[in-house]
């Protein structure tokens, strides 16, 4: 299969032209100065002003330029970030397959989404996503947030929507090793 992680982004600027990013193996959360390492690449990726640049490099909080969306995510072995010029906003979320546990799942899933999803373990990067596109809307817990709708779209491609004070569209890809999600708020 081609690169996950590229072909998310590309599957999600059919639908928000304009979506960037940038995923590294060295990003990953086992590695030292990681959460910098990725915010160095936003900001050399773009010209921001300086409001936007401040607001870029405080890692106490997600990163929230006014002009621009940025979502950050990692895992063990992989990080890395997308962005798409707002009024749109973006989340993605990463997560080894083997990590995902039913136990968490089903303490932030009803039953009823669960039943539903194609796997169980989709649910989880789902709803990172788009508990991450909502930016300043996100609720206090993930439970109150729900995923539904899940559509086939391709082999290992998987269309949802997501149900919250805001509603969002997203997009699933299972590759060997990974789980990868995007969501889009327009």
């Amino acid at each position: 299969m081609a690169d996950p992680f590229q072909r998310l982004i590309q599957e999600l600027a059919k639908e928000a032209p304009g979506i960037r990013g940038e995923g590294r193996s060295e990003w990953g959360a086992n590695t030292k100065g990681m959460r910098p390492k990725i915010r160095e690449a936003i900001q050399a990726a773009a010209t921001w002003n300086a409001g936007d640049l401040e607001l870029l490099t405080d890692l106490e909080n997600p990163p929230r330029p006014y002009s621009t969306s940025v979502s950050i995510s990692h895992t063990q072995d992989f990080g890395g970030w997308m962005s798409v010029p707002r009024p749109t906003q973006i989340g993605w979320d990463i997560e080894v397959k083997a990590r995902i546990k039913d136990s968490i799942i089903e303490r932030v899933c009803a039953g009823i989404e669960v039943a539903k999803a194609p796997k169980k373990s989709y649910l989880w990067c789902a709803k990172e996503a788009f508990f991450k596109a909502l930016e300043d809307d996100q609720p206090d817990v993930l439970v109150q947030l729900t995923v539904s709708d899940w559509t086939k779209a391709g082999d290992d491609l998987w269309k949802w929507k997501g149900l919250g004070p805001r509603n969002g569209a997203g997009l699933l890809i299972e590759s060997d090793s990974w789980i990868l999600a995007g969501c889009l708020i327009s």
